[in-house]
């Protein structure tokens, strides 16, 4: 098996595993099996499965590894002067001003 082939399989694993285990998300163990069982079956909408965004996150994570395999490497030192530049300015004027409001 390749590597490419294992990291697909990873990630449809974790999208099974997801759809199955999404409706159990947040309920207490003792209610879940109550109400839902065992996850033996897709029982999100109408006997389907859905994903989350624990899944997604899952694909963003691997299509940013296959990005940097491709990127040149940076030198550290070479970007050292805009990073300090960076925390000097984050640290003189505070964080607020830099980062969006939420």
């Amino acid at each position: 098996m390749t590597n490419e082939k294992a990291i697909i399989g990873c990630i449809l694993g974790t999208a099974v595993g997801d759809a199955l285990g999404l409706p159990y998300e947040g309920v207490a163990p003792r209610r879940a099996k109550r109400l839902l069982g065992p996850p033996d079956r897709y029982r999100f909408l109408f006997g389907h499965g859905m994903i989350s965004d624990d899944t997604e996150h899952t694909c963003m994570v691997a299509m940013s590894e296959k990005s940097t395999l491709k990127a040149p490497r940076v030198n550290p030192i070479a970007i050292l002067p805009r990073n300090i530049l960076f925390l000097f300015v984050v640290l003189c004027h505070g964080f607020r001003r830099v980062a969006p409001p939420y």
